[in-house]
């Protein structure tokens, strides 16, 4: 699962999903195996830039994690996790 392997809650994961499908990086269609699930795909529209982009992100995360505590490293993907949901909630109002 997308959001289990971000390291993210469902909820979370869905804010940077819509901001990437919206340009036309992604596409989200409904799994045929798991009525509930969603698939995720990257479109041929700058697939590559959308890979660049998510290495760069888990190598600042990476980076970010040696520098900084493992419980403080909690507290702000909490806090990130938050702020996603206030802009989706936001986004939807």
């Amino acid at each position: 699962m997308l959001s289990e392997r971000a390291g993210m809650t469902k909820q979370s994961m869905a804010y940077p999903v819509e901001g990437l499908r919206e340009p036309g990086y992604l596409t989200v269609v409904a799994d045929p195996a798991e009525r509930r699930a969603k698939l995720v795909r990257l479109t041929r529209r700058d697939s590559k830039k959308v890979e660049t982009l998510v290495a760069l992100s888990k190598q600042f995360e990476d980076w970010l994690a040696g520098a900084m505590s493992a419980a403080n490293m909690k507290r702000l993907r909490t806090l990130l996790e938050q702020a996603a949901g206030v802009l989706e909630r936001r986004g939807q109002g």
